[in-house]
């Protein structure tokens, strides 16, 4: 997704296609990765809206969400990046020390429990919400960055009146079927009814690549 330069918007961009020049997600310079981290703090950060929203992995993430720590370190990425502000969808809270160490430093950690591979309630979309409409510079994150994180960035689009069917959800990481019905829930909530197919503005694109699939 990138960011509609008049506004905060969220517009969608496939994730796979982000090495493009005319998809990349951010500025350049903005992605970071194993490959450019010798000791990578976060795996799979990415600006969502730049400056604005970002997406990674928790902290130190290997396979496990209680694998997530904030140290001195994380601290200094965050704060690198100008992050000030967290919404967690792993299923594991911090520790009281580690959320006072982020209070110190003025980063505001909101936590959404969400289960590997579950979806969030209507209740926990609405918190993740509220948590991102207070401002600052906001880093979504659940324990890979993956299917939980994916599914707050698509939320949020809805939110702001996005119509996005499954096939948008698939591209921002969204993964299993509960998923997926949650987010059909919540657009009927906000919209009255569900995408099912890709949208009239998605078919060239769909249509170019199967055109040139090998």
């Amino acid at each position: 997704m990138m960011k509609n330069h008049d506004s905060d918007t969220l517009n969608p961009v496939k994730r796979q296609d982000a090495s493009k020049p005319d998809l990349r997600i951010g500025w350049p310079g903005d992605q970071f990765g194993l490959h450019q981290l010798g000791q990578s703090v976060v795996r799979r950060f990415e600006w969502v809206v730049p400056k604005r929203l970002a997406r990674s992995s928790a902290p130190y993430y290997d396979s496990e969400d209680s694998d997530q720590n904030i140290n001195e370190t994380s601290i200094d990425f965050l704060m690198g990046h100008g992050i000030n502000r967290i919404i967690s969808l792993n299923e594991i809270p911090l520790s009281s020390r580690e959320k006072q160490k982020l209070k110190t430093e003025g980063i505001s950690y909101t936590h959404v429990k969400v289960p590997d591979y579950a979806a969030p309630t209507q209740s926990q979309f609405d918190e993740i919400r509220d948590a991102y409409a207070k401002g600052g510079v906001t880093l979504i994150y659940c324990g890979y960055g993956d299917g939980r994180t994916g599914m707050a960035i698509s939320a949020l689009q809805i939110f702001q009146g996005r119509k996005l069917s499954h096939h948008d959800y698939r591209d921002y990481g969204v993964q299993s079927p509960s998923q997926l019905t949650a987010l059909d829930t919540l657009s009927i909530r906000i919209h009255g009814y569900v995408l099912r197919y890709p949208s009239l503005t998605q078919i060239p694109t769909l249509l170019t690549g199967c055109l040139f699939a090998r």
